[in-house]
């Protein structure tokens, strides 16, 4: 009775046991160990590829044969300008018409005076060849560039007293260039100088050998000198500030040389007829021709 209860009772159990066991439902399964941390990394960013750089060969190869830096380009020389030559000015004066008579100068007033010469005496006022070219015209610059003449002391210039006459009749000289005034006659000459612009001057040379210099400091286109003892003596003294300058030969000819190349205006002046001026080109190195010609008198 009893092992039949104690089966009964162990049935039971049993029983109940499935019952529970079929209520739970299944068994979670959980693994005997912890799961490894996976770590999450970071998306990988895009590939930038550097701009390629030109390795040289000796670079990247220790101990290799290394060429020679690349010369540098070669700078053409500099071709320089020609350089800047003076030039000239040259032609002849000519007077247009029928060509005045030289007046013959009377010396009997001084016995001393025409003792000096044996033939006839003419005034040097106008002094032409047969063509009409004319001598003791003076031509010079008037307008242009000639702020380059040289300014350095000029040698005197001389003015003489030969045989009652002033030698030569016309000249030209600079500012300030001294003007040597000499008496080669035995004999009383004066000397007088009427300027406009410079300190006139005036005095005597009572014997030959003596002299004196003078200066004018302002230009002046013409100065006459005079002797008041002889009233036929007369010389011209053209003033200028620059040496372009030329008085004309026997033959009519000037020349006026070492001009700076460029333009300028050429006057002439004659003691009977009225002045004439023209422009003209003067190359770099070159010779102009300008002739002028006279035939309005003053």
């Amino acid at each position: 009775m009893r092992r039949r209860s104690t089966r009964i009772v162990l049935g039971l159990l049993a029983l109940l046991g499935l019952a529970l066991l079929f209520h739970r439902g299944p068994r979670e399964i959980r693994p005997t160990r912890p799961p490894k941390r996976v770590s999450v990394a970071a998306a990988p960013e895009p590939e930038v590829t550097p701009p390629a750089v030109a390795v040289a060969p000796e670079a990247s190869k220790p101990g290799a044969f290394r060429p020679a830096p690349p010369r540098p380009a070669e700078i053409p020389p500099i071709v320089l300008s020609e350089p800047i030559k003076p030039g000239s000015v040259r032609g002849t004066v000519t007077i247009l018409g029928v060509l005045p008579r030289r007046k013959r100068i009377k010396m009997d007033a001084d016995h001393k005076c025409a003792s000096f010469h044996t033939g006839e005496v003419l005034s040097e006022d106008i002094v032409a060849d047969p063509e009409g070219h004319v001598r003791w015209a003076f031509v010079y610059v008037a307008r242009g560039n000639t702020g380059t003449a040289p300014r350095e002391p000029h040698p005197p210039v001389l003015l003489d007293q030969v045989g009652c006459r002033f030698e030569p009749h016309v000249l030209g000289l600079q500012v300030d260039q001294p003007l040597n005034i000499y008496n080669n006659d035995p004999l009383l000459h004066n000397v007088h100088a009427t300027t406009l612009h410079s300190t006139e001057f005036n005095f005597g040379l009572p014997k030959a050998g003596l002299f004196e210099t003078k200066r004018f400091t302002k230009p002046e286109v013409m100065v006459p000198i005079v002797c008041h003892i002889h009233p036929w003596m007369k010389a011209w003294v053209g003033v200028l500030d620059h040496p372009y300058f030329s008085v004309t030969s026997d033959t009519g000819a000037y020349g006026i040389v070492d001009l700076p190349p460029g333009r300028f205006v050429i006057k002439v002046w004659h003691e009977l007829y009225a002045s004439v001026e023209r422009e003209v080109e003067v190359p770099s190195g070159g010779d102009a021709r300008l002739d002028f010609y006279l035939d309005a008198r003053k």
